[in-house]
C-alpha cells in the first residue's frame, strides 16, 4: 500500500488545516475563563471598597461629612481608624477615590454578566465581607444618620413635634444637633420610620451610630436574601400551552400530579417551553454589590433600604401566594380539604403582601407609587385582589393610628422637600438644555404630571403582564428621572425589581441611571465641570436653588 501523503482526501486535509489553525489562534490569543473573570469582579469591589473605607477613617476629609479639622472622635472613626492618615493627605485623593469607584463598578459590570458561573457560596461569602467592610466605616458622603437621631431626639428628649417644629428650634446643646444638618426643615421622613427610631433615642452618639450601622447591615443583606428568594421562585417559570397553542408566561407550574392532570383536562399539554431569563446567582451580585448602593448607600448609613426590605417582602409574599393558589384542587371535589388549606394559604400571603407595601410607604412615602402597580397584577383574581386590599387596610390603620398617636395629625413634609434641586439632577439639566437656566416651577409640574402618567402605564402593564415587578421597576425609573433632589443611593429602589422582572431594556434603563450617578457624583466631577466652564449654579435659577438649601440646612441660624 502506497504510503503517499497525496492519497489522504483534499477536502480531509482542508478540515485538518483548519481544525490547526483553530488551535494555534486560540493559542495565541488566550482567554481568561469568565469564572476568573467573575472572581476578578467581586475582588476589584473588594479591593476599592477597603481602599475607600480606609482611606475615610484615616483622618477628616470630604469622604465623611460629619468630620472636621477637631473633631473625628474614635468611636465615629471606627477600627480602621488612624492606620493610613497618609491616604486622606493627599491632594489627588478625589481623584483615587473616583478611579476607586469607577474601578469597582467596572468590577460589578464584569461580574453581573459572568455571574451565572459563579457558585453562590463563593458570592455569598465576598457579599459579607464587603459589607462588613463597609460597616465598619465612619459616616460617609452626608450626615443624614444623625438627622434620624436628631429628629427622634426631638420628640423622646425635648417633647418637640418634629413634623411641627424645626431643628433650629431645639436646644442646641443636644449632641445630635451639632452632628445634624437641616435646621430648617420639618422632618421628610415617614412616620413609622421616625417611630422606630424612638428606641435609639435614649443611646448615646456611638451607641446609636454602631447599633444604627448593624442595623443598616442586617437589612440590606435580607433585600439580598430576599431577592434570592425571589429569584428562586422565578428561575424556571415555565408556559402554560392550551388547546389552541397560546403560551401564558405569567402562569406558575402547578406542582402535584393532580394539578397536571386538571391543567390538561381544562387547557390542555402543560410543557416547560423556555425557562425564565432569571438566574438567582445574577440577582444577588446586580443588587448586593452595586458600588453607589455599597458608598452612597451603606457607607452613608441610609434609611432607604429600610423601606426596600418591605417593598421585597411583599413582592416575595405576592410570589409564594400565586405559587400556593392552585387551581387545580378547585376542580377535584374528593381533595376540598387540600383545596381549602391552600387557598387559605395563598389568602394568608397576599394579606401579608398588603401589609408590607402600606408599610413600606410608612417608613418612605416613596413605595407608595408602587401600589398601583401592585393592586393593577392582581386585578384578574378577585379573590386575591380583595384579599391584598385587606391587608393593605388594616396595615394603613394601624400606621394610621400610630402616627396620630406619635405625632398628631401630622405628616412628613414632602412638599417642601421635593421643591429643593440639585445642579446636575435630570430636571435642572433638562432645564438648562431648554435655556430655562434649570428647573422652573412650570417643568416641575410638568415632570410631575409626566410621572402620574407614568404611574398609570405601568399600572396597565402590570395588568397585562398579570405580574407587577417589571411594572414597579419602571416605575421607581420614572421617579428618579423625574425627581430634582435626587441623591446617587436612589438607585437601591430600582435594583431589584431589574433585577428579578427579567427585563432586558429595565437592567440597561437601571445601569444607565447607575452610570449617570457616577458621573454626577463623583468627586472629581465638580473641579472638571469647572475646568470646562460648566457652572449650573451661576445661573439665576440655579442661586435661587441654592439660596432654598441653604435656608433649610442652617434653619436661619
Amino acid at each position: 500500500m502506497s504510503t503517499d501523503a497525496t492519497t489522504v482526501p483534499l477536502k480531509r486535509t482542508d478540515a485538518v488545516g483548519a481544525l490547526v489553525r483553530q488551535r494555534l489562534a486560540a493559542v495565541g490569543r488566550p482567554r481568561v475563563r469568565p469564572v476568573v473573570q467573575a472572581r476578578i469582579g467581586l475582588a476589584l469591589i473588594l479591593a476599592a471598597s477597603f481602599f475607600i473605607v480606609l482611606a475615610a477613617a484615616g483622618r477628616p476629609s470630604f469622604l465623611s461629612a460629619t468630620t472636621q479639622a477637631h473633631y473625628f472622635p474614635a468611636w465615629m472613626a471606627g477600627p480602621l481608624g488612624g492606620l493610613a492618615p497618609a491616604l486622606t493627605a493627599l491632594s489627588s485623593l478625589r481623584w483615587l477615590i473616583t478611579i476607586a469607584i469607577a474601578l469597582a463598578f467596572a468590577g460589578y459590570l464584569i461580574a453581573v454578566k459572568h455571574a451565572h458561573h459563579l457558585r453562590i457560596s463563593t458570592v455569598a461569602a465576598v457579599l459579607v465581607a464587603v459589607h462588613i467592610v463597609y460597616v465598619l466605616a465612619p459616616p460617609l458622603a452626608l450626615t443624614d444618620v444623625f438627622n434620624y437621631l436628631n429628629y427622634a431626639r426631638m420628640e423622646v428628649v425635648h417633647h418637640l413635634n418634629p413634623y411641627t417644629t424645626i431643628p433650629q428650634l431645639e436646644p442646641h446643646s443636644d449632641p445630635a444637633f451639632a452632628l445634624s444638618n437641616w435646621h430648617g426643615l420639618l422632618s421628610p421622613y415617614g412616620p413609622l420610620f421616625t417611630i422606630l427610631t424612638f428606641a435609639l433615642a435614649p443611646l448615646t452618639l456611638a451607641a446609636y451610630f454602631w447599633t444604627f450601622k448593624v442595623a443598616i447591615m442586617v437589612t440590606e443583606l435580607g433585600i439580598v436574601f430576599l431577592t434570592w428568594r425571589c429569584a428562586k421562585l422565578l428561575e424556571q417559570r415555565p408556559l402554560a400551552v392550551g388547546p389552541s397553542g397560546a403560551q401564558d408566561s405569567t402562569a406558575i407550574e402547578p406542582s402535584g400530579t393532580m394539578a397536571r392532570a386538571w391543567w390538561r383536562a381544562t387547557h390542555g399539554q402543560w410543557t416547560r417551553a423556555r425557562p425564565s431569563p432569571i438566574d438567582p446567582v445574577a440577582a444577588v451580585v446586580l443588587v448586593g454589590f452595586n458600588p453607589i448602593v455599597l458608598f452612597w448607600g451603606l457607607g452613608g448609613d441610609h434609611n432607604d433600604f429600610f423601606t426596600i426590605f418591605f417593598v421585597l417582602l411583599g413582592f416575595y409574599l405576592l410570589l409564594r401566594a400565586r405559587a400556593a393558589d392552585l387551581p387545580a384542587a378547585a376542580a377535584l371535589e374528593t381533595l376540598a380539604g387540600a383545596r381549602r388549606r391552600l387557598v387559605s394559604s395563598g389568602a394568608a400571603f397576599d394579606v401579608a403582601a398588603g401589609a408590607a407595601f402600606v408599610a413600606a410607604a410608612g417608613l418612605k412615602a416613596s413605595a407608595g407609587l408602587l401600589i398601583p402597580a401592585v393592586l393593577a397584577s392582581l386585578l384578574g383574581s378577585r379573590r386575591r385582589l380583595l384579599t391584598a386590599l385587606s391587608g393593605m387596610a388594616v396595615a394603613g390603620v394601624v400606621v394610621a393610628v400610630a402616627t396620630v398617636v406619635a405625632f398628631g395629625v401630622h405628616f412628613p413634609n414632602l412638599t417642601l422637600q421635593n421643591s429643593l434641586v440639585i445642579n446636575l439632577s435630570i430636571p435642572n439639566l433638562l432645564g438648562l438644555a431648554l435655556a430655562q437656566g434649570g428647573e422652573t416651577g412650570m417643568l416641575r409640574d410638568a415632570l410631575n404630571l409626566t410621572l402620574v402618567a407614568a404611574v398609570a402605564a405601568c399600572a396597565v402593564l402590570a395588568l397585562r403582564r398579570r405580574e407587577p415587578i417589571s411594572g414597579a421597576g419602571w416605575v421607581m425609573v420614572a421617579v428618579l428621572v423625574t425627581l430634582s433632589w435626587v441623591l446617587p443611593w436612589y438607585v437601591v429602589w430600582v435594583l431589584p425589581m431589574a433585577a428579578l422582572s427579567g427585563s432586558r431594556r429595565l437592567r440597561g434603563a437601571t445601569i444607565a441611571l447607575c452610570v449617570y450617578f457616577i458621573v454626577a457624583w463623583a468627586p472629581v466631577t465638580a473641579q472638571i465641570l469647572g475646568a470646562i466652564g460648566f457652572h449650573p449654579q451661576h445661573t439665576y435659577m440655579g442661586r435661587v436653588h441654592a439660596k432654598a438649601v441653604d435656608e433649610l440646612l442652617y434653619g436661619g441660624g
